[in-house]
C-alpha cells in the first residue's frame, strides 16, 4: 500500500458504524483542491474521532492507500474548526439542528 499526508476540509457527516467482528469503523470524505477523498478509520480511535470532528473540519491525515483508492487513517490533526456564528446551543453545549429552534 502506497503512503500519503493529505490536509483538507471535512465535506460529508461522520459516519460511525460497528462491522460484525465488533470492529468500530468509521467514514467520512475529505476535500482538497476541488478533489474528494473517502476515508476510513478504525479502531480506538473512532470513538474520539467521532467526538471532536464535525462537517466543515479542517484535518491533516496520515493514511495508507488501498486498492479501492480509500485513505485508510493512521493519524490526524486538527488545523482549525468550522465556525459556529449564530448557532444555538443546547445545554449540553451541542447544536441544535434549525427544525428545533424554539421562537
Amino acid at each position: 500500500m502506497n503512503t500519503a499526508i493529505i490536509t483538507g476540509k471535512v465535506t460529508s457527516e461522520v459516519n460511525q458504524m460497528i462491522l460484525k467482528s465488533g470492529t468500530p469503523v468509521c467514514r467520512f470524505t475529505l476535500s482538497r483542491d476541488s478533489r474528494t477523498f473517502d476515508c476510513l478509520l478504525t479502531g480506538q480511535k473512532v470513538v474520539s474521532f467521532v467526538k471532536e470532528i464535525e462537517k466543515g473540519t479542517e484535518l491533516t491525515i496520515d493514511c495508507l492507500i488501498n486498492d479501492h483508492l480509500q485513505l485508510l487513517v493512521q493519524a490526524y490533526r486538527i488545523e482549525s474548526r468550522p465556525l459556529r456564528l449564530g448557532q444555538v446551543w443546547d445545554y449540553r453545549g451541542r447544536p441544535l439542528a434549525n427544525n428545533k429552534l424554539a421562537f
